[in-house]
């Protein structure tokens, strides 16, 4: 039974994430289309800020944390960390955001998306703090540019740390699913245009 609901929590992660709030809220709230005056074409929150304002861009962001939080939140709670599905509810929501079947499989870079799945693992492991720490790093004090590059070399860096911790620490499922947050990641910024 245990592995119906790792399906049915990775069912709601995938369809949680394939939801471009950052497209569509703007888009329906203030008739503006991020994807179109953005360089890059994403429907992230940043293009969110940057094109419709403060209050606009955070709640959009918020409502991708939660899309990623929300489903591996619970799954962690009612599950815990362990066995061979955990990998697939921790990567479902990223993976919904990045391919977004519901607009056409163009969809964004998961930024925010990731940051809220490791939110919702952060009562089994401090580890997802590493790519805040790392982020912090490069867009603030190295100063990477551009954020294409900074994100490259954050989420390589967060694939090559954070899953060998939690395999040091016995926690193979989530370093798992760690590793493949990072590397859709690397993937969507990889294929990005700017």
């Amino acid at each position: 039974m245990n592995v119906v609901y790792h399906l049915l929590f990775a069912l709601w992660g995938f369809l949680s994430g394939s939801i471009l709030f950052c497209k569509w809220v703007p888009k329906w709230g203030m008739q503006i289309d991020v994807c179109t005056l953005s360089k890059d074409g994403n429907p992230g929150a940043s293009n969110v800020f940057i094109h419709c304002g403060i209050p606009m861009g955070t709640c959009c962001l918020l409502l991708d944390l939660f899309k990623g939080f929300a489903p591996t939140f619970a799954a962690t709670m009612l599950l815990g960390s362990e066995g061979d599905l955990v990998p697939l509810v921790v990567v479902a929501p990223a993976l919904g955001h990045a391919v977004a079947p519901f607009d056409g499989f163009r969809g964004g870079k998961c930024i925010a998306v990731i940051f809220g799945v490791l939110l919702g693992t952060v009562t089994e492991t401090w580890t997802g703090w590493i790519l805040v720490v790392l982020y912090l790093l490069f867009f603030a004090v190295v100063r990477l540019r551009p954020n294409r590059i900074c994100s490259i070399v954050t989420y390589s860096l967060f694939a090559a740390t954070a899953p060998l911790i939690l395999f040091l620490k016995g926690q193979f499922p989530l370093g798992i699913g760690y590793f493949l947050l990072a590397f859709i990641a690397l993937l969507r910024h990889l294929r990005s245009r700017a």
